[in-house]
């Protein structure tokens, strides 16, 4: 009997680096998606913080 394969463990990490990338750049650069986005970009940060 064949096992089947572990899910890919690197997609968790690569999208919480990718959010992380995200979070950074709108902290420097709140205009970078356009001005309504700015108001929303500290509220993106919050998004990190669910698990």
């Amino acid at each position: 009997m064949n096992r089947p394969e572990a899910p890919d463990r690197d997609f968790p990490a690569s999208a919480g680096l990718g959010l992380d990338i995200s979070v950074n750049e709108l902290h420097f650069f709140p205009n970078a998606l356009g001005r309504n986005v700015a108001e929303a970009a500290p509220l993106v940060a919050l998004a990190i913080l669910v698990p």
